[in-house]
């Protein structure tokens, strides 16, 4: 099942994912709510927001980016544009068949700022 976010990216929520799976260290697809919490300040919310959110039981992975889609401000779509066009011109492909995609590199950045004819 597909999950419907508004205001988180695909690469936000992948961050997400992976910082829920360091606290799922048993992996149950669950963690307790103080850490979901913790999870939540260490993304940079503030206390108020995170308090926004109550956490009474375990809480799934599905629950803590739903949660956190509702907090999140929307996107501004300049700044989204010009991040794709940027990552479309920079990014390579990925040479781990574990990772397949487009990557980014510093040599990356470096070699396209070269390109520009800047230091």
């Amino acid at each position: 099942q597909t999950l419907k976010l508004t205001h988180l990216t695909h690469a936000e929520a992948q961050s997400v994912s992976h910082m829920f799976s360091m606290y799922d260290y048993k992996a149950t697809g669950k963690i307790a709510p103080h850490l979901a919490v913790k999870l939540l300040t260490l993304l940079g919310f503030e206390s108020n927001e995170v308090n926004a959110i109550v956490f009474t039981n375990e809480v799934t992975l599905t629950e803590l980016l739903m949660n956190l889609d509702q907090i999140m401000p929307p996107a501004e779509p300049m700044i989204n544009s010009s991040l794709s066009s940027f990552i479309g011109i920079v990014s390579k492909p990925s040479k781990n068949p574990d990772e397949p995609g487009k990557v980014i590199t510093p040599q990356d950045i470096s070699d396209y700022i070269e390109s520009l004819g800047r230091p």
